[in-house]
């Protein structure tokens, strides 16, 4: 059967209350992680409980959740879904070697603060953003940054914050309509897919998920800490989902896909295949609620979902959305 998808370009609490109740089998959604990212006024704050609580009405018993977070702010989003009604399961971890540090050189504050003007030598950093909102390249390697005040000079070599090179998926569950094996009889969800989820040799799946490049460099580790004798194939039997490239984001666009939280296609079809229920005569519909430039819906296609449900508020992401979910859901 060829799936059916439903997209909304509005906002998630004006389209949730025209949905019906009981009627979605799971959740998969990237919603803003409340840290101002890019001073964006979509993501001020993570949603409140009173969405989460749609969330939860149109969700049947026993539906699983997914949602990505941020890693300064996913107990707010916790939070958030337990008071809209969720119960947390649990939060996958997705490891990955290509985060860009942002941090701030204490010395160079320190002497900003004293009245010097001339910046000097910053810490090389990388993550920012062209006016095209395309991440600009990582500068040249520049020397280490000499403090010019007394007072600077002991707090070279500090920053004020790390390498970003993780991110959380909460895992949330609508409560159980009685047991495991009632709410699945009488509602046809409430389990995870674990067979579905198997990689690698069959290895049954895990709440840590690795890119390649984690993965080589805890491989690495792994070897020296054993001397080589590695029995179980090191950490890179982790799945393994890198970061969207250019390639990946652009494809079937015109213009550059410049949302600047696009998820892997990849990971967006293996969490939705995890939460996907079993084969069954009425479609299983899955909502992907603040679906940005549509990797979840595109991955929840590719993973087998008979019906998909998105929302996006921005006109310009939704277009790119729909321009992607054609180019690589064109079957």
């Amino acid at each position: 059967m060829k799936p059916i998808v439903q997209t909304y370009c509005a906002r998630v609490e004006d389209v949730l209350p025209g949905l019906p109740s009981n009627t979605v089998d799971g959740v998969l959604t990237d919603p803003p992680y409340g840290i101002g990212f890019l001073n964006a006024d979509w993501d001020h704050e993570v949603p409140p409980p009173s969405v989460w609580a749609e969330v939860c009405r149109v969700m049947k018993p026993g539906a699983c959740l997914m949602a990505f977070s941020g890693t300064r702010t996913w107990h707010k989003l916790g939070l958030a879904l337990e008071q809209g009604g969720l119960v947390i399961v649990d939060t996958l971890m997705w490891l990955y070697g290509k985060g860009f540090p942002k941090a701030t050189n204490m010395a160079l504050r320190i002497d900003k603060a004293l009245g010097c003007s001339n910046r000097g030598k910053k810490f090389n950093v990388a993550g920012k953003h062209a006016p095209n909102g395309k991440v600009l390249p990582p500068p040249p390697p520049v020397g280490p940054y000499e403090a010019r005040t007394p007072e600077g000079q002991p707090w070279l070599g500090y920053g004020n914050g790390l390498k970003p090179n993780w991110e959380p998926v909460i895992l949330a569950r609508k409560p159980l309509d009685g047991t495991y094996a009632q709410n699945a009889m009488k509602w046809g969800c409430g389990g995870l897919n674990i067979d579905g989820g198997r990689f690698g040799d069959g290895r049954y799946p895990g709440n840590v998920l690795i890119d390649e490049e984690a993965a080589l460099l805890l491989d690495a580790q792994d070897a020296i800490r054993t001397g080589g004798q590695q029995k179980n194939g090191g950490p890179s039997r982790f799945f393994h989902a890198i970061k969207a490239s250019p390639a990946e984001r652009n494809a079937g666009l015109v213009l550059p896909n410049n949302h600047p939280t696009v998820k892997p296609i990849a990971l967006a079809e293996y969490l939705a295949r995890l939460i996907l229920p079993t084969q069954r005569k009425t479609p299983r519909t899955l909502l992907v609620p603040f679906c940005g430039t549509f990797s979840e819906i595109i991955g929840a296609v590719r993973a087998g979902w008979d019906e998909v449900i998105g929302i996006e508020m921005d006109e310009k992401f939704y277009r790119a959305g729909q321009a992607r979910l054609i180019r690589w859901c064109a079957a």
